[in-house]
């Protein structure tokens, strides 16, 4: 083994079979990802400090392949990365390809037709793709949303940021014009 089971660090990331990567998150919510089903066997983890990824299962010894009841009820049915072929399991999504590991689907759409129409000519609405946007990329860092919209939504909060500050040019402008200067 190259590294040590426990570090200094409390930031830990996660490398799922899909290849995403998730985090920095702290142990405990490493240890929640764990007990809903979303880090297996097959995950790797790195810990702050460390110089390579380590298999889950040195980390967690019951994500190996025991018999205990514990590991059975980590690989039965309900974890999708048991069985990716279950649709309607918690962290899959057919329309991401198969990509699984994360709780919601992005909005990298919605970001990026709201941020697009804050340049436009409906300023106002840069505001919700500015936020919406900063919140949707915390959230794909940390490994609870969909991750394959991340582009749409770093564009859909740029342009957001855009239409804010043209928005802001016009009211200063407004008012410089009313104050008669």
């Amino acid at each position: 083994m190259d590294a040590p089971i426990s570090g200094n660090s409390d930031r830990w990331h996660m490398q799922g079979p899909d290849g995403g990567q998730y985090g920095p998150v702290t142990r405990a919510d490493l240890d929640q990802w764990v007990r809903d089903g979303r880090v297996n066997a097959q995950c790797q983890l790195l810990q702050e400090g460390w110089t390579t990824w380590q298999p889950a299962a040195q980390v967690y010894p019951q994500l190996s392949g025991g018999s205990s009841s514990r590991n059975s009820s980590l690989n039965n049915a309900a974890n999708p990365y048991a069985n990716p072929t279950l649709s309607g399991a918690a962290g899959y999504s057919a329309a991401t390809g198969g990509n699984y590991g994360y709780v919601k689907p992005h909005r990298g759409n919605l970001i990026l037709i709201l941020g697009i129409l804050s340049i436009v000519f409906c300023q106002f609405v840069g505001i919700p793709a500015w936020l919406m946007g900063s919140q949707d990329l915390k959230e794909m860092k940390a490994g609870l949303m969909d991750p394959s919209g991340e582009g749409m939504t770093q564009a859909g909060r740029v342009c957001g940021i855009v239409g804010c500050v043209i928005m802001i040019l016009q009211l200063v402008l407004f008012f410089f014009y009313l104050g008669g200067f």
